[in-house]
């Protein structure tokens, strides 16, 4: 039976939206209705990337990183009173478009305040046990807020698979998991096309400010420096215009879901930060990379540290970050490949059983 389906990720850089682009194509092709909501960026990607969806416009929790890795922390808590008030406020939006829309089912990425009576409500994540940086004692209280938050939903959806040797380690996979929570496997919006030849260097940014000009000022001068080609992608179309651009260098802006897969499946290594939609692309699409974690955002920094410990992809600091060094390092590390058999599958098997 043909549901109503809403759809809503998180607006933290544009990775909660990438990865629900499968599930959106899947649910679609199984002839349900999807309504996606977002900020205007996410709107925008998602016109960019060709889905012909009825859009509803949902205010984003704009958080703002800070300047230095020991002042991030203090600055999301600082944040928090604000946090909560809009999962308040996306709560009565979503009471709204119900009534408006007739909608039967929601599916929240990481958005807490998406649940109504009226629907069947489900969040996705890949953090049920969070990373404070600050010590088990307060890792454990963090997941007991967590989990009360979820605990709202009928769902939850963990992006990621359920055995051992996952991606996001101990992050998805606690002593002790929700009742109502499944593992959904791995998401990915790119698509493996034969053996691509490699051509170049991938640079690929994202997230949110200040970080992400921090880190594409000091890579770009690194970049312009280089003796190969680079292709060179900002992911904000606020990006300032780089002026006199090396003829080794291809820039641009933002670029579709169709460029990205051509320019990371053409590339020889692929410098990025490690969050975890950009880590489930790269497992998807088998390529090696450079893994440079936003200073202080504890998820990122460990997932560097754990997967450049398995050997599968290089981890580096932002701080003195010199990229050609990098590079040269890179051909002696393993870049060991995940098995990845059917885990870019399992979702398909949920969503039928909705």
């Amino acid at each position: 039976m043909s549901k109503r389906i809403l759809i809503a990720p998180l607006d933290w850089g544009l990775g909660h939206t990438t990865r629900c682009m499968p599930i959106i194509e899947h649910l679609t092709a199984l002839g349900h209705e999807v309504i996606f909501a977002g900020n205007e960026h996410q709107q925008s990607y998602m016109s960019s990337s060709g889905k012909n969806l009825k859009t509803l416009h949902l205010d984003g929790y704009d958080v703002r990183y800070a300047r230095s890795r020991a002042g991030f922390m203090f600055g999301i808590f600082k944040q928090i009173p604000r946090l909560v008030k809009r999962i308040k406020e996306e709560q009565e939006w979503l009471a709204e478009m119900v009534e408006q829309h007739a909608i039967d089912v929601v599916i929240s990425d990481n958005r807490y305040g998406l649940y109504n009576k009226r629907c069947h409500n489900i969040i996705m994540t890949h953090q049920l046990q969070p990373i404070s940086g600050l010590g088990k004692i307060v890792d454990d209280m963090v997941r007991k807020a967590h989990y009360k938050y979820l605990s709202n939903f009928d769902a939850c959806w963990v992006v990621d698979k359920e055995e051992k040797y996952n991606l996001a380690g101990k992050m998805s996979r606690p002593k002790r998991i929700p009742n109502h929570a499944a593992y959904i496997g791995w998401l990915s919006q790119l698509e493996q096309s034969g053996v691509a030849k490699e051509e170049h260097i991938a640079i690929i940014l994202s997230g949110p400010e200040p970080q992400r000009t921090l880190l594409s000022n000091k890579l770009w001068e690194d970049a312009v420096r280089l003796d190969r080609q680079v292709v060179f992608v900002e992911g904000s179309d606020k990006a300032v215009d780089k002026d006199n651009i090396p003829e080794h260098i291809t820039y641009h802006k933002r670029i579709t879901k169709q460029e990205l897969n051509d320019v990371m499946q053409h590339a020889s290594i692929i410098v990025s930060r490690s969050g975890y939609s950009t880590v489930m692309d790269l497992v998807k699409l088998g390529k090696k990379a450079i893994l440079i974690p936003t200073p202080g955002q504890t998820e990122q920094e460990y997932l560097a540290k754990t997967l450049h410990k398995a050997g599968v992809f290089m981890a580096a600091k932002q701080k003195n970050l010199d990229l050609q060094k990098l590079i040269k390092k890179s051909a002696d590390f393993p870049f060991r490949r995940m098995q990845a058999q059917n885990d870019f599958e399992v979702y398909k098997e949920v969503l039928r059983s909705l």
